[in-house]
């Protein structure tokens, strides 16, 4: 029987070395559901994140995509549907816009076309300008390199997206610019989740339906 979640995890745990990280965690997303993840400095939220998004493995449970356990995708085609923005995204040598376009080479992507209006579109809400595709990525600020990296991964409409505190680098005005676009494409793909790591309160009232509360490691 097919679950009825979009993603699940059954007794999830992780630890390093001699402790765990978390354990017995028990998580459930729906399509369409708007989560917030919260927790101490320490209390694994990048870790879990990363462990969702296939980078790492747990020590213990089961994660399952669409009713499938995690481990039977492969795993570039599960990662073109449960995409993780980092707190520090890489870049290849080269523009903003021919990194945006890099990933439409890989085969996973061959079905999809590459889309400079929709992106021009997305960078007038930024209030960015249009020479910031011409931009050499290793001429970018930290918060340029947050939203450029957004960018890059909101073209493909994964069906889960995980951002690890994509508002990091940004401040209160580009960050409000930031949750606007991303309402704007939830809006656009209603049946598309996330899973947002975010330490202020205000923002996890504006952005997220409900917030996971990992507590403090052990």
């Amino acid at each position: 029987m097919k679950s009825p979640f979009m993603l699940e995890t059954r007794e999830l745990g992780r630890r390093l070395e001699t402790h765990w990280i978390w354990q017995k965690l028990n998580l459930k997303v729906e399509a369409g559901s708007r989560m917030v993840l919260s927790g101490p400095t320490g209390s694994g939220k990048t870790l879990l994140l990363r462990v969702l998004a296939g980078l790492d493995d747990p020590d213990q449970g089961l994660i399952f995509f669409q009713g499938r356990k995690q481990e039977s995708w492969k795993m570039p085609e599960y990662r073109t549907q449960v995409a993780l923005l980092p707190q520090r995204p890489a870049f290849a040598e080269g523009s903003v816009e021919q990194n945006w376009q890099i990933p439409f080479g890989f085969r996973e992507r061959g079905n999809r076309d590459y889309d400079s209006a929709r992106l021009e579109s997305w960078l007038e809400m930024l209030g960015l300008p249009l020479e910031f595709t011409r931009k050499q990525t290793e001429d970018l600020s930290g918060g340029e390199r947050q939203l450029a990296a957004l960018l890059r991964m909101l073209q493909f409409d994964p069906q889960l997206i995980l951002l690890d505190e994509p508002a990091a680098a940004l401040d209160e005005s580009n960050s409000l610019k930031m949750e606007a676009l991303l309402k704007e494409w939830k809006q656009q793909n209603p049946e598309c989740s996330w899973i947002w790591v975010s330490h202020d309160s205000r923002q996890a009232e504006r952005v997220g339906d409900e917030v996971l509360e990992l507590g403090e490691p052990e």
